[in-house]
């Protein structure tokens, strides 16, 4: 029905996926509970900008993750996606999120920064906006060499 799909690529748009820092295997296993719970995944540098969630075996700075966190998006820990597998359902985020108040015997300098940056970015008040860290910035890069055509 078209009630139904409409249902479905909401969730789809509000679940999107990319991994960080963990072992093939234990990415594929995630990856199949999130394509099971009607999410989607993405690897393509070019899509980072539709990710709602990275999900991160550690805290590093990672492509993936930075941008994440540039966007505000949720960085969260394995423990989310296998605690929605054993409910058939998402999770609330908070408990499995990457931050200190979690994690806090986890010494890492980005603990507090994906937190900080989403709630920012939820409340506003970055540039007085919720487009983005840089949104509005002007960035020039010198590079010697490049693979691609940035753009």
């Amino acid at each position: 029905s078209p009630r139904l799909s409409q249902n479905v690529e909401s969730i789809k748009n509000q679940y999107v996926f990319a991994f960080s820092m963990m072992a093939p295997t234990q990415k594929q296993e995630l990856e199949s509970i999130v394509l099971h719970l009607g999410g989607e995944v993405v690897e393509q540098d070019r899509e980072f900008g539709r990710i709602s969630h990275v999900v991160a075996g550690k805290l590093s700075r990672s492509s993936k993750l930075l941008a994440a966190v540039a966007g505000g998006k949720w960085v969260v820990k394995p423990s989310f996606l296998t605690e929605s597998a054993k409910k058939q359902t998402w999770t609330e985020e908070h408990p499995h999120e990457w931050n200190e108040t979690n994690f806090p015997d986890t010494k890492n300098s980005l603990l507090s920064v994906p937190r900080r940056w989403r709630r920012l970015m939820y409340t506003g008040k970055v540039h007085g906006t919720s487009r983005g860290a840089y949104a509005g910035m002007k960035v020039a890069l010198w590079l010697k060499e490049h693979k691609e055509v940035l753009q």
